[in-house]
């Protein structure tokens, strides 16, 4: 990953100089690290910072009064470039090492000290129906069959009206290779997580980088694929000898509603762009938008969580005076079977799709798991690898719906 801050805070002597200014400051510690990033990136997040009045989260009381806004997918790039730099989760110890000094300390420390952001679970796979296969392309045939009925006569008069449509899933290949040298941790604050036995891979710290709940490689998997693959993901073929980056190893929700919608295979209804003060009518639009024998299926409206809240405040909004509580404003949409639902791999997008769940498929291949974590020792540094496949697609286009608008004439 890139760096962007300053150089001047990557010394030693520098690191030294803050960590002394921290722990003496007055009356409280704290510390300012002027010129933190670089000049460019400062630059650009300066230029680029956004107008008061487009932040969409507003805070007043007593106590604080400030706007704020977390989807940073709106503004310059650089904003998501700089945050997920902060937050790499990569395996590095080197600050930990500055912080606490590179010697084992036993000060009662465990994993509930070891603290990190959290980590997004899976939702999507559960409003799909799962498919295990052998296949790399799990092919269907869509059934199709026009009018029939018509007047008798006693000639033989066909209308030929039955159909059947090809239809091809792809699963994607999937794969997880990381390093770490378990040494660079004995000798430092973490040190409980080495072990005396040579053989590193049996340490508890490779069980805990596996294993241990919203820090470990097997929630970082899920956040990943929830996050970024599964709904905005678009497959890119990767390089070879050059680490694919996340988001680009297969056709998400998004992409394949795209393609289906210039194709004119799955129903596009036009609701205009989503506004947090008609969001509830908009829904509505969009709901009476599905096909008339679709109407009484039940089926989930899927967005993104921030729209899904933004419907709930704009449903209570809209007149429910008899209600008490914001828990007593449900999901439905009223007089359909249909409800709303939000979905992390749709955030920070304003598409809204909805299809039976019958027809939203996610494909796994027999055999292979991404739990399957495959750990190997060579000279003293420790490797994790997995591999897995999986897709998702739908069954029927004709019975997907979404906001998606057509692109090309």
């Amino acid at each position: 990953m890139k760096n962007l801050i300053n150089s001047v805070y990557l010394s030693e002597d520098k690191k030294k100089e803050i960590r002394d200014a921290f722990n003496s400051a007055q009356p409280c510690k704290h510390i300012a690290l002027p010129n933190f990033l670089l000049p460019d990136v400062a630059d650009t997040l300066y230029e680029h910072f956004p107008k008061l009045d487009t932040l969409n989260v507003k805070r007043k009381s007593i106590n604080e009064n400030k706007s704020e806004e977390y989807h940073l997918d709106r503004y310059h790039p650089q904003f998501n470039e700089l945050r997920n730099f902060l937050n790499s989760p990569t395996m590095d110890v080197s600050e930990i090492k500055t912080a606490f000094g590179a010697y084992y300390e036993n000060s009662g420390q465990n994993m509930k000290r070891i603290l990190g952001m959290l980590s997004q679970g899976l939702v999507t796979p559960g409003i799909c129906t799962p498919v295990k296969t052998d296949d790399t392309v799990f092919k269907l045939g869509q059934l199709t069959i026009g009018n029939i009925v018509q007047a008798f006569q006693k000639g033989w008069t066909p209308k030929n009206a039955a159909a059947f449509t090809p239809n091809e899933l792809r699963l994607y290949q999937f794969k997880v290779d990381e390093e770490i040298n378990p040494d660079d941790i004995e000798a430092t604050w973490l040190g409980f997580l080495g072990g005396a036995g040579v053989d590193r891979k049996d340490w508890p710290l490779i069980k805990f980088l596996i294993e241990y709940p919203e820090l470990g490689y097997l929630s970082k998997i899920n956040s990943d694929m929830e996050l970024n693959e599964y709904g905005k993901g678009i497959y890119v073929a990767p390089t070879p000898g050059v680490a694919g980056d996340t988001g680009k190893s297969m056709n998400g929700l998004i992409k394949l509603l795209q393609t289906g919608v210039e194709a004119q295979t799955i129903n596009s209804i036009n609701i205009q762009p989503l506004n947090a003060t008609s969001i509830f009518d908009q829904v509505e639009l969009f709901a009476d938008g599905i096909s008339e024998v679709y109407q009484s299926v039940k089926m989930n409206i899927c967005m993104s969580p921030k729209w899904h809240r933004l419907y709930l405040r704009d449903k209570r909004a809209a007149g429910f005076f008899t209600l008490q509580t914001a828990g007593e404003v449900t999901n439905g949409v009223d007089f359909t079977p249909q409800q709303v639902i939000a979905l992390p791999s749709l955030s920070g997008t304003d598409v809204i799709f909805a299809s039976p769940q019958t027809n939203i498929l996610h494909l796994t291949k027999k055999g292979t798991n991404k739990t399957n974590i495959k750990i190997e020792e060579y000279r003293r540094n420790v490797s994790f690898m997995c591999d897995w496949w999986e897709g998702i697609g739908f069954g029927i286009d004709a019975a997907v719906w979404t906001n998606i608008q057509k692109v090309t004439s």
